[in-house]
């Protein structure tokens, strides 16, 4: 027979294991954004520091196509609806958290 002690230790372990998925998760995405973001602002400086002045004028034209359009940094996106920055990530875990702490209160009173 388990005891409600017994249950609460057990739920107690799976809100843990939920919790450290969920930031292993967290340091994934913002790892791989921080990169992508990273990575696209570096296209930009790369073009500027070849040797383009010294290339002819479709090439010119061409650096100057990619030049402009790295000056936008890349951001992963959720269905082409919200960019995954951090901010974003962290508005959408706080949201989560406040629901699944409202759920297990709610619980625990049951």
């Amino acid at each position: 027979m388990l005891l409600k002690n017994d249950i609460h230790k057990s739920d107690s372990d799976g809100y843990k294991e939920v919790k450290a998925i969920i930031e292993k998760h967290q340091k994934l995405l913002r790892s791989v954004s921080e990169s992508s973001r990273q990575s696209s602002s570096e296209v930009a400086d790369a073009a500027y520091q070849s040797y383009w002045y010294e290339s002819d004028v479709k090439v010119k034209k061409l650096i100057l196509f990619i030049m402009i359009r790295a000056q936008r940094p890349c951001y992963l996106s959720a269905l082409g609806f919200s960019d995954l920055t951090l901010r974003s990530f962290s508005k959408i875990m706080s949201s989560s958290w406040t629901y699944l702490s409202l759920l297990l209160q709610v619980y625990e009173e049951t």
